[in-house]
C-alpha cells in the first residue's frame, strides 16, 4: 500500500511540474508546510530564550556570572539550529520543482532574521559593535520582513498581497518613528517609553516575524481549500 501512495504521490509531483512548465500554475502545499514547521521552530526557540531571562528575573539568576553566558549560548545554538531546520525541511520534503526554485531563493529570509538573532551574543567573543550599531538603527529584522512579503507577492503573483507589503512599510515606519523620537528627546514621555519597551518586546522575542508568517499561512491554506492549485 505505501508503494502504491508513493506511486500516487510522483504522479501527482510530476502533474506539478508539468503544469509549472506549461502554464506556470501556482503550488505551495509543500511550500505551507515547510514555513509551517520552521515558524512553529523559531517561535518555540523565541519562548525558550522569554521563559530563561524571565525565570532569572524572578529567581534572580540574573546575578549569577553564569546566567548571561548561558543565555548568549541559548541565542546561538538555538537560532541557529533553526536555520539548519528550515534546510532540512526542504530537503525532507518532497516538493514541485516551482516550490524549490523559490525556496533556494526564499531561504535569505530566514537567514537575514536568524543573523539578527545571533550578532547580537557573538558581540561578545567577536567585534562586531559597530555592525550591531547598524543593525539595530535599520532594524534588518523588520527590513527583511518587507523582503520577505515582496518575495511572496513575486512567487503568487497576487495584487491583494500588496496589502501584505504595505503593512510590513506600515511596521517598519512606525518602529522607526518611536526609536527615533526615543533617542532625539531627552525627557521622553512615559508614553514614549511605553511605547519604545513594547515594540522592542515584540521585536526581541519575535511576534512581528510570527505574525508575518501567520498572515501568510493563512493565505495558502485559503489557496490551497479553494482549489486554486493542483497537488
Amino acid at each position: 500500500m505505501k508503494k502504491e501512495e508513493k506511486i500516487i504521490h510522483v504522479i501527482n509531483r510530476s502533474v506539478v511540474d508539468t503544469n509549472y512548465i506549461r502554464d506556470d500554475k501556482i503550488t505551495c502545499y509543500s511550500l505551507k508546510n515547510v514555513l509551517k514547521n520552521w515558524i512553529i521552530i523559531y517561535t518555540f526557540s523565541n519562548l525558550i530564550i522569554y521563559l530563561v531571562q524571565k525565570t532569572g528575573t524572578v529567581f534572580n539568576f540574573n546575578q549569577m556570572s553564569w546566567f548571561y553566558p548561558l543565555v548568549r549560548i541559548l541565542y546561538i545554538s538555538l537560532f541557529i539550529l533553526a536555520l539548519i531546520s528550515f534546510i532540512y525541511f526542504i530537503n525532507k520534503s518532497k516538493m514541485s520543482i516551482k516550490e524549490n526554485d523559490f525556496l533556494k531563493l526564499y531561504i535569505i529570509i530566514p537567514g537575514l532574521l536568524i543573523f539578527t538573532k545571533v550578532i547580537f551574543p557573538l558581540s561578545y567573543y567577536l567585534n562586531t559593535d559597530i555592525l550591531i550599531g547598524l543593525i539595530n538603527t535599520i532594524s534588518l529584522d523588520l527590513i527583511t520582513l518587507i523582503l520577505s512579503s515582496l518575495l511572496f507577492k513575486f512567487y503568487f503573483k497576487d495584487n491583494r498581497l500588496n496589502i501584505f507589503i504595505l503593512y510590513n512599510i506600515f511596521i517598519y515606519f512606525i518602529n522607526i518613528v518611536v526609536v527615533f523620537s526615543f533617542s532625539s528627546i531627552n525627557n521622553s514621555s512615559i508614553f514614549l517609553i511605553t511605547a519604545y519597551n513594547f515594540i522592542n518586546f515584540l521585536q526581541d522575542f519575535g511576534f512581528f516575524v510570527l505574525a508575518h508568517f501567520i498572515f501568510i499561512l493563512i493565505y495558502m491554506k485559503k489557496i490551497i481549500k479553494n482549489e486554486e492549485i493542483y497537488i
